[in-house]
Order: C-alpha cells, then sequence, then structure tokens
C-alpha cells in the first residue's frame, strides 16, 4: 500500500476495453490505520495497538455515475477494501488478519504480508485514518482473468509511523507528499471474487 516502510529500515539498515470514470472517498473508521508500511515500502513498489480494533470496514460514497458495468463497482469495492484491510492489520502489524486475503491476492497479497512482517519486526505500526479516492477506472473485462485498473488519490496527512509500544513517531517517517496517485490492479479470482493484485504508488505524482 502506501511508502512509509523506508524510515524503518533506515534507522535499522534494511489492455483496457472501457474507461469509466468514478469518485469515491473511503473514510477509515478506525482510529488508526497504516504508516509504517509507507515508509518501509518505498522498496517494495509493486508495485498502533487500538485497545479496540474493529474489522475493517470502509465506508465510501459515490456521486452518480452512467451505468457502470456491475464488475467495475464489485472491483472498486474490491480495492476499497484491500485499503481499509490493509490499514486495519497495519494498526497491530497483524500479518495473520483474515481480512487481508478477502481483499488481497497473488503478488500484492504476498508484499503486503511482508511489509506487515517487517513493521512487526522493528516494533512499529502505523496509526492514523488515510483516505482513497478512486478517480478513474479502466476495464478489460474480456480477458482472462477480467481486470480493473484503478487509478486513486491516497491521502494520507493523518497517517503516522510510530514505536508500537510508546506510540512515538518514528524518526524520519515523514512523507515528502501526503497526498498522491496510486494505480492499482483488482482482478476476479477463480472462486468469483475480486481482489487488488497490485498496487503501484507514484509519490512523485501528487493529487
Amino acid at each position: 500500500m502506501p511508502v512509509l516502510l523506508d524510515a524503518v529500515s533506515r534507522n535499522d539498515k534494511a489492455t483496457p476495453s472501457t474507461n469509466v470514470k468514478v469518485r469515491r472517498r473511503l473514510v477509515f473508521r478506525h482510529s488508526v490505520a497504516a504508516l509504517a508500511v509507507l515508509a518501509l515500502a518505498a522498496g517494495c513498489q509493486s508495485d498502533t495497538p487500538s485497545s479496540s480494533a474493529a474489522s475493517p470496514t470502509p465506508t465510501a460514497s459515490s456521486s452518480p455515475t452512467p451505468s457502470v458495468d456491475p464488475s467495475v463497482v464489485s472491483a472498486i469495492d474490491a480495492y476499497l477494501g484491500y485499503v481499509a484491510a490493509y490499514a486495519h492489520a497495519a494498526n497491530t502489524a497483524n500479518v495473520d488478519d483474515p481480512a487481508l486475503a478477502q481483499y488481497i491476492g497473488g503478488g500484492l497479497l504476498l508484499l503486503s504480508q511482508h511489509n506487515l512482517r517487517v513493521l512487526a519486526d522493528h516494533g512499529a505500526v502505523e496509526l492514523g485514518a488515510p483516505t482513497a479516492t478512486v478517480q478513474t477506472t479502466s476495464a478489460a473485462l474480456s480477458d482472462q482473468p477480467p481486470t480493473v485498473t484503478i487509478t486513486a488519490c491516497v491521502d494520507y496527512s493523518n497517517y503516522q509511523l510510530v514505536d508500537a509500544k510508546t506510540h512515538k513517531p518514528v524518526p524520519g517517517a515523514t512523507l515528502a507528499h501526503q497526498r498522491y496517485t496510486t494505480r492499482a490492479t483488482v482482478q476476479r479470482f477463480s472462486d468469483g471474487k475480486w481482489r487488488a493484485s497490485a498496487d503501484t504508488p507514484h509519490p512523485d505524482t501528487p493529487c
């Protein structure tokens, strides 16, 4: 997901067939979200402990859009679910959070689990409430597997990488840009469910 895991590492030494424009804003309900992986994930571009960790339930609102294919809507929901699930798991650096496999698949699942494991190994978690706004989608539903590419603006202004025990900010864990675009690939897997399978952040492209 993000690109903040670098701070932890530095301290320790570590063809589209249709185009549909959709705008959705995702607001995390948890008090803590996912900042540590922003620092460590800089080198992995595929691209919080909170006493009450509710299961990730993304809240999304969308302006009316003319006849959007239901598959595209499902892909968007899966993308938002991926962002929420990762943020929820990063609250406690929980590699085994069951929501991860529900919304994330393929290499992105392995990368997400790797980033969470790095957080845990460094005694860090991510706190905050990032938001994701889907800007455009490009669907190739006749491909095998059916694929939807999503471009989104992710806002990490309320996002922080902290020590898991003290909740003090990790030195150097500051993003040059707190809002930037990301390009995600969402695919329909063999079980019929849509999952995010790749996500490439573009910190050099503010939004």
